[in-house]
C-alpha cells in the first residue's frame, strides 16, 4: 500500500490535474469514482441544496459503503480504468484514503468559468469548505487558465458565509434560481479573478469546452461552500 503523500498524489499531466492543499488531496475524477462522489452529496442535508434529480441521488445503505471506500490517490492506483471526467476533481482527506468531497469547474466563456462541489458528511465544516474553495481558485486559475471563475453560496448557511469570508471572496448579485428537482433557491455570487493567466504544464486540455456531463452534476447550487453551498 502507497504512502498517503503529497507523492504519491503525482503531479499534472496531460488530461489530469493534481492538487495538494494544507488539508486536501485534490485530482482529476474518473468513472471509477463517480459512485463515492454522488454518494457524498445524497443525504437529505446536503440536497436541501443541491436539488438532484432523483435518479442521482444514492440510497442510504450504499452511501454507506460507498463512503467507507479507500480512495485511490492516482486515478489508475486501484485498479479500475481510469476515464477521466473532464473538469471534475476528487477532494481527498489528506489523513486517510477517503473522499471528503467533490469540485466541478464549468466553462462559461472564453477565459471565465463557473465553480461548483459539495462535501461528504464528515467535513462540512468553515476549515474544509473554505479549503475547497482555496482548491477551485487554485485549478480554476493556475491549472485551468482562467481569468474568472463564480460561484455561489446560500445567504442562510452561516457555515458557508463564514468559509467565503475566510477566503476573501468578493460578492456579486444575489439570483434566485430553479433547481434539478423543481425547488427555487436563493443564493448570492461570489467572484474570483486572476488576469495572470498562469496554468501547469498540463494545461486546460481539449476538454475544456468538452465538460464531461458529471460536471453538471455540481449543478447550479452545490453543497460546500462552492457554488449554492446549503445547509
Amino acid at each position: 500500500m502507497p504512502p498517503w503523500t503529497p507523492e504519491t498524489l503525482g503531479t499534472c499531466a496531460p488530461g489530469r490535474h493534481a492538487l495538494a492543499t494544507p488539508e486536501l488531496f485534490l485530482r482529476t475524477a474518473t468513472h471509477a469514482d463517480a459512485l463515492p462522489l454522488l454518494a457524498a452529496g445524497s443525504d437529505p442535508e446536503a440536497q436541501r441544496g443541491l436539488g438532484w434529480p432523483a435518479h442521482l441521488v444514492v440510497p442510504a445503505w450504499r452511501r454507506r459503503r460507498a463512503l467507507r471506500w479507500r480512495m485511490a490517490m492516482r486515478p489508475s492506483s486501484n485498479g479500475a480504468p481510469a476515464i477521466p471526467l473532464p473538469n471534475l476533481f476528487v477532494a481527498l482527506d489528506r489523513e486517510r484514503p477517503r473522499l471528503a468531497g467533490a469540485l466541478g469547474i464549468t466553462p462559461v466563456s472564453e477565459g471565465t468559468g463557473r465553480a461548483g462541489g459539495w462535501l461528504a458528511p464528515a467535513y462540512r465544516e468553515p476549515g474544509p469548505m473554505a479549503g475547497l474553495i482555496e482548491a477551485w481558485r487554485e485549478i480554476a486559475h493556475r491549472h485551468l487558465g482562467l481569468t474568472e471563475v463564480r460561484c455561489s453560496v446560500d445567504p442562510g448557511n452561516e457555515v458557508a458565509i463564514e468559509a467565503v469570508r475566510r477566503v476573501g471572496l468578493t460578492a456579486a448579485e444575489t439570483e434566485d434560481i430553479t433547481l434539478d428537482d423543481g425547488r427555487t433557491v436563493p443564493l448570492v455570487w461570489h467572484v474570483s479573478r486572476d488576469t495572470s493567466r498562469a496554468q501547469c504544464a498540463a494545461g486546460q486540455g481539449p476538454d475544456w469546452t468538452e465538460t464531461s456531463p458529471w460536471a453538471a452534476v455540481a449543478g447550479p447550487s452545490p453543497q460546500g461552500a462552492v457554488e449554492g453551498a446549503r445547509s
